[in-house]
């Protein structure tokens, strides 16, 4: 079955505000009253009924993986609020500052490929970037605060980099482990 994206505010349907910073606890709560109420195995009535829920929960549980998401949620909030989300290569050109960042970051997990057995320089690298991840949602939550949407979009290029980072640091990881 082919489910149709419905033009539905996430926020409004789980009762929760049109913000960036909000109750996970409450979206849970909320996330799993709608799906007790429009699961579609809980009803046994007209086919049409049963599709327009299986429909309905398709929503609610793509609203849900949004709206847990801080990255999803971030970038769904902008295109609610409309402002259309610039091409984050465009962003590398606009700030050189990130595009040094990202190469010096890149030299650092070439080091580590290069560092036989020391496992512990890679876990506190790891922790660095985490770090660095946990600070930009933290100003992601600011910038959005502030109304400042076009630093939100560069946070958001930033994040998407170090998430790509710390990928390849726990594949270095688990590869110089499993030497070990």
């Amino acid at each position: 079955m082919k489910y149709t994206k419905n033009k539905i505010n996430y926020f409004n349907l789980f009762k929760i505000p049109q913000e960036f910073c909000i109750n996970k606890k409450l979206l849970k709560k909320n996330f799993y009253t709608l799906q007790i109420k429009y699961h579609p195995d809980k009803i046994k009535k007209k086919i049409l009924h049963i599709n327009k829920k299986k429909i309905f929960s398709y929503n609610i549980n793509q609203g849900y993986q949004i709206l847990k998401n801080d990255f999803k949620r971030a970038i769904y909030l902008l295109k609610i609020l409309t402002i259309k989300i610039k091409n984050f290569k465009k962003l590398i050109i606009v700030d050189q500052k990130i595009l040094k960042k990202q190469f010096k970051l890149y030299e650092k997990i070439e080091q580590l490929k290069n560092i036989n057995h020391n496992l512990n320089q890679i876990l506190i690298f790891k922790q660095i970037i985490e770090l660095k991840i946990k600070k930009n949602f933290s100003n992601i939550a600011f910038e959005f605060h502030n109304k400042n949407f076009f630093q939100v979009q560069k946070i958001l290029y930033k994040l998407l980099f170090l998430k790509k980072i710390l990928k390849k640091i726990n594949l270095l990881y688990d590869k110089k482990n499993n030497v070990s």
